[in-house]
């Protein structure tokens, strides 16, 4: 339940890959969004870090077998349609990708995050990959359409 309309939110992935993981392998994370019924979450933008399976650090720019993508859905609909490769966005300056509108999450909608390996991955100790990925939202009460100077709330103007 939101504290503050809008309550800024940050919701995390971390999806593991092992060493030897097929090209294709997937790992799919329903994230919980612990809104009320009169509440939505706007998703704005994802902020994309890889690490190796021991938690030690990779440079974007030298770093092999970093090749994965992201779909995002929502409710029974990928938001966008299409998967979203990872690499370029971890490879960035600020690791974020902006949405140019933001995803729409309401009440009861499932939203999942569902990580793909795009190429296998060597065979052995620190050859997995570790990827994390934070969705920034806000959690903000639904705003409803009222006619103009009208104190029948929450009655809408198509209502009319």
């Amino acid at each position: 339940m939101a504290n503050q309309n809008p309550q800024p939110e940050v919701y995390s992935v971390v999806s593991t890959f092992a060493g030897g993981s097929a090209a294709g392998s997937t790992v799919q994370t329903t994230i919980t969004t612990s809104q009320a019924n009169n509440e939505e979450v706007r998703v704005y933008n994802i902020q994309v870090d890889m690490q190796a399976e021991d938690n030690d650090a990779l440079d974007p720019l030298t770093a092999t077998e970093c090749d994965f993508s992201l779909t995002i859905g929502v409710g029974p609909n990928n938001v966008p349609s299409q998967s979203i490769r990872l690499r370029p966005i971890w490879c960035s300056e600020d690791k974020t990708l902006y949405f140019t509108t933001p995803i729409l999450v309401l009440y009861q909608q499932p939203f999942t995050a569902t990580v793909t390996c795009n190429q296998a991955l060597t065979a052995g100790a620190g050859n997995g990959r570790t990827i994390t990925i934070n969705f920034n939202a806000d959690l903000s009460i639904q705003q409803v359409a009222c006619a103009p100077g009208s104190i029948d709330y929450p009655r809408s103007q198509l209502a009319m």
